[in-house]
C-alpha cells in the first residue's frame, strides 16, 4: 500500500508542477503576442530610419575619428531559456579581445565571468515588454564616448517561433545594403532631412535590438514551457498506468493470503 500511497503522491506533484508550467505558458503566450506585434511594427519603420539616416552626409573623415571597436551582446536577463543563452557564446568569444564590450542581459555577465571575459559595461535586458527608456543608459555610453562608428552586435536574430539564427551584425548597417532594390526615390526636402540627427537614429537603433532579443527570449521560454507540459502529461500517464498495475498486484496479493487462509483453515 505504501507504494501505491508513493505512486500517488508522486502523480499529485506531476500535477502540480503541470499545472504552474501551463499558467506560465499562458502568460508566455501573451507576452510573445505583444513582443511580435511590436516587432513587425519596428521591422516595418526600421528601412526607413536607415534610408533617412544615410541621407545625411557623412564625411569619411568624421567617422574614421571614431575608430575604435565596440561590441554589443544581447543576452537573456533570468529563467531558463533552453540553448538561446549558449548559441551566442561562440560569437562572443570569438570577439572577446574587442577593447569596448557592452553586455546585456544576466545570463551574458554570468557567462564573461565563466570565460573571463572582460567587459566595459553592464546593462539588464528586459523582463517585459520593452519600452524605449530602456536604451538611454546604453545611448549615454555611446554619447560619452562620442558616438562610436565602428560597433558590433552579437544577438539571436527572431524569425520566428521555431527558428532564430544567433549573428553579429553592424549597429550601422552598410550603405549599400540600405539602398539595395530600392525602386523609388522620395525627394526629401532640406528640412526634414535635418531633423534626423544622430541621435535619433542611435535610440531607435539600440531599440530595435532590444525587442528582437526580448521576443526571442519570450519565444524560447515558451517552448520550454509547452515542451515541460508536454512531458509532465506523459510523465502523468505512465505513473497512472504504474498505480493501476500496483493496485492490481495488491489485489492479487490480498486475494491469494485470503484463500491460503481459507485453506488453512478449512483443513
Amino acid at each position: 500500500m505504501s507504494d501505491i500511497q508513493e505512486l500517488i503522491q508522486r502523480r499529485n506533484n506531476i500535477k502540480s508542477v503541470q499545472e504552474i508550467t501551463d499558467a506560465m505558458q499562458i502568460i508566455a503566450t501573451i507576452m510573445i503576442g505583444k513582443a511580435q506585434k511590436l516587432l513587425n511594427y519596428r521591422k516595418k519603420i526600421q528601412p526607413y530610419y536607415d534610408r533617412l539616416f544615410f541621407t545625411r552626409h557623412i564625411d569619411e573623415l568624421e567617422k574614421s575619428k571614431n575608430s575604435e571597436k565596440w561590441l554589443i551582446a544581447f543576452f537573456s536577463e533570468k529563467g531558463f531559456c533552453g540553448g538561446y543563452n549558449s548559441q551566442l557564446v561562440p560569437f562572443l568569444l570569438a570577439h572577446k579581445e574587442t577593447k569596448n564590450i557592452i553586455i546585456v542581459g544576466d545570463k551574458g555577465r554570468a557567462i564573461c565571468r565563466k570565460h573571463r571575459i572582460k567587459y566595459t559595461a553592464f546593462y539588464n535586458s528586459s523582463s517585459r515588454v520593452p519600452h524605449e527608456t530602456i536604451v538611454y543608459d546604453i545611448f549615454e555610453t555611446f554619447k560619452k564616448n562620442n558616438f562610436p562608428w565602428d560597433v558590433k552586435v552579437v544577438i539571436n536574430k527572431y524569425n520566428n517561433m521555431f527558428s532564430q539564427v544567433p549573428k553579429v551584425v553592424d549597429f550601422f548597417p552598410v550603405h549599400e545594403e540600405i539602398y539595395r532594390n530600392i525602386e523609388a526615390t522620395v525627394d526629401m526636402s532640406l528640412g526634414v532631412i535635418n531633423q534626423i540627427i544622430l541621435e535619433k537614429y542611435i535610440r531607435d537603433r539600440l531599440f530595435y535590438f532590444f525587442i528582437q532579443n526580448y521576443t526571442g527570449e519570450t519565444a524560447a521560454k515558451l517552448l520550454m514551457m509547452k515542451s515541460a507540459v508536454d512531458n509532465a502529461e506523459k510523465l502523468g500517464e505512465e505513473l497512472g498506468k504504474d498505480i493501476q498495475k500496483a493496485r492490481q498486484h495488491q489485489i492479487t496479493q490480498d486475494l491469494s493470503e485470503i484463500i491460503g487462509a481459507y485453506k488453512v483453515l478449512s483443513s
